[in-house]
């Protein structure tokens, strides 16, 4: 799966976005519903641990990060760890920052989209 497909299917979900916490309950009951597989909180590394990991083990993995705070020049620095690791194949980042969605749509020639979120609910 590819981060903009997923941006398409969670686009008509409804979550609430504060706290970071709550948007992230509420992707991962979106990604339950939708019948794909994931892993909260998954460890990519000693110094990384992105919020959701979708896909079989077995398969290429889409990284799905949620940020409601953070600078950009640091989200950018985060999202390309992330990318950095060869089970991430792209990123979804889910963020209710506008500031955020002038992300690359590739890093690092891996795939990046972004899902803008308002503050109320999507």
């Amino acid at each position: 799966m590819i981060p903009q497909e997923l941006a398409r299917r969670l686009v008509s979900w409804r979550f609430s976005c504060a706290p970071e916490s709550a948007l992230q309950k509420g992707i991962a009951e979106a990604l339950k519903a939708l019948g794909l597989t994931f892993e909260r909180e998954a460890r990519l590394g000693q110094r990384d641990r992105i919020d959701l990991l979708v896909g079989a083990p077995s398969d290429a993995r889409l990284g799905l990060e949620v940020k409601v705070q953070g600078a950009f020049p640091a989200v950018v620095r985060q999202v390309q760890r992330y990318l950095a690791h060869p089970e991430v194949s792209g990123l979804l980042l889910v963020t209710t920052r506008a500031g955020h969605t002038e992300l690359p749509s590739t890093l690092g020639g891996k795939p990046v989209a972004v899902l803008h979120v308002s503050q109320g609910a999507l």
